[in-house]
């Protein structure tokens, strides 16, 4: 496995710009990054990362052509983003011939089951709890010919964790549901693995491998804060999935930075 020498990076936020400054690390040549605003390309162009301010879906094709001529293109945007679908396929048309497209889903394009699902589990149009992600990942499948899709768990990680969307809360429900959490380090070693690797099609599940309760995790980072969590009420349990990384831990071998949600590290507020 080598890493590509190119690789351009469509919305260089919160996990874009770290994969970008991993890439630079590792080696690779040139790596360019997208943003809709100037003032978030200058922080993004004094790590190193060659930046162009875009604003997707792009109203001058020939800019978008020149930013994704590279070997290998990640379209990290986000489904909430204006005009997402045409962004994206604007992206698609105008891919340089070879390059391969890394499409950032999310695991909640698996319905909730109450049960395990993997890459293998059946998903349509009728059954997805993401429909906007699921349009997303069948367009690539049409249009590109190599193209990963790489479904996220909930990025946690430095200022990022679960306890911080609780603490103005009066209480906790769903406290016995399981998560489906990443690591962004995981995030970003998965995903550059990805780059260098020979494989040129897939979809690949993204998320730790141990699932945890939520009030587990929440507990375990209490603690660590030294806070008294707010009560947890009905329903303690809601509809849940647990998504298994099965394709990643075949095809890659991958072993995890952190397996266990619980032990996450995060920076203290």
């Amino acid at each position: 496995m080598s890493p590509p020498k190119s690789v351009a990076i469509v919305g260089c936020g919160w996990l874009g710009e770290a994969l970008a400054v991993h890439c630079l690390k590792q080696g690779v040549e040139q790596v360019k990054g997208s943003s809709r605003h100037s003032e978030r390309a200058s922080q993004l162009q004094q790590q190193g990362i060659d930046t162009q301010v875009i604003d997707l879906p792009a109203s001058r094709s020939h800019d978008l052509q020149q930013f994704l001529a590279a070997d290998v293109c990640v379209f990290s945007l986000s489904p909430s983003t204006p005009g997402y679908i045409e962004a994206l396929t604007q992206t698609c048309m105008h891919l340089p011939t070879g390059a391969r497209l890394i499409l950032l889903s999310a695991t909640s394009v698996y319905p909730d089951c109450n049960n395990e699902v993997d890459e293998d589990t059946f998903i349509d149009a009728h059954n997805t709890n993401n429909p906007t992600q699921w349009q997303a990942e069948r367009l690539v499948q049409r249009l590109v010919s190599s193209a990963l899709i790489v479904r996220l768990g909930g990025l946690m990680g430095y200022n990022r964790f679960l306890l911080k969307y609780f603490l103005n809360k009066e209480s906790i429900t769903g406290a016995d549901t399981p998560v489906n959490h990443i690591h962004r380090d995981d995030a970003v070693h998965i995903l550059f693995r990805l780059m260098a690797s020979d494989v040129e099609k897939g979809t690949f599940n993204a998320v730790a491998p141990m699932h945890p309760l939520k009030k587990e995790v929440l507990e375990a980072q209490a603690r660590r804060l030294g806070i008294t969590l707010p009560p947890q009420v009905a329903p303690y349990k809601q509809a849940f999935k647990k998504v298994i990384p099965k394709r990643l831990l075949q095809t890659l071998d991958y072993q995890f930075i952190y397996p266990n949600p619980t032990d996450f590290p995060f920076d203290l507020p």
